[in-house]
């Protein structure tokens, strides 16, 4: 079983959860991919983990009117597991609540 959490608070507290939970070999790309993302789009960001490492990540934007899925990315070695559908369904959920 994963857990999802809430990154609202800034750039800051999302890199350094994934320099402590990410795969050595894939930390600098991925810090470097997420600061880009963050600093275009200061949206709300979930991400999946698993055993204390970051396998999937949420990105979404609402409005009042409606809400917008920035991003849904699952590591490929979890793929299948479920965690894309549960991100999924949260990311419905966020959206439900606007109605």
């Amino acid at each position: 079983r994963f857990d999802i959490v809430v990154i609202d608070d800034g750039e800051e507290r999302l890199i350094k959860r994934i320099e402590k939970l990410s795969k050595k070999e894939e930390l600098e790309k991925k810090i470097k991919d997420t600061k880009e993302y963050i600093k275009s789009n200061p949206k709300k960001i979930y991400v999946a983990e698993l055993n204390n490492q970051i396998v999937g990540i949420l990105a979404i934007d609402t409005n009042e009117e409606c809400g917008y899925l920035e991003a849904i990315y699952v590591l490929p070695e979890y793929k299948g597991k479920e965690i894309g559908k549960e991100l999924l369904f949260l990311a419905i959920k966020k959206f439900i609540e606007l109605v």
